[in-house]
């Protein structure tokens, strides 16, 4: 099961600003690099969506350097625009008739429900919702 987290953005990301920040330096020499890439990392650093502060900005980005720029909005998220989306995975076990325990059943049910997209969608600087068609095709994996 999958409601959509943006919690955090994959060590991918992070791995690629050392290595583009240790690339940048090396021509100073390697303790240089090193140090120049500790503090481009500790400089950079990725923050959950909606935890925006005065002292924390969020930056937009782009495939291109023409844009467009996405800074990651819940509708930009939702629409599969924000390239570090992320989704939070719910596994049930299936028992031998392919059924899937009543109590996980009912869980993933509410999840799926109006009712449970709407308590996401309420809380704040959280979780963002799945969209219609996302809620639709989880919910067909239930049956048996």
């Amino acid at each position: 099961m999958t409601t959509r987290i943006t919690q955090q953005v994959g060590a991918s990301f992070g791995t690629a600003i050392v290595a583009v920040a240790l690339q940048s330096q090396l021509a100073h020499g390697a303790t240089s690099a090193f140090q120049g890439a500790f503090w481009w990392a500790a400089g950079i650093t990725v923050a959950a969506i909606g935890r925006e502060t005065p002292l924390i900005k969020q930056v937009a980005v782009s495939d291109t350097a023409e844009g467009p720029f996405i800074k990651g909005t819940a509708a930009e998220v939702q629409a599969d625009k924000y390239p570090y989306g992320r989704y939070l995975y719910f596994y049930a076990r299936r028992e031998a008739d392919g059924h899937i325990d009543p109590v996980a059943k009912d869980y993933l049910e509410l999840l799926l429900s109006k009712e449970g997209q709407e308590i996401i969608a309420s809380q704040a600087d959280g979780y963002i919702p799945l969209n219609a068609t996302e809620v639709a095709a989880e919910r067909a994996k239930l049956a048996p």
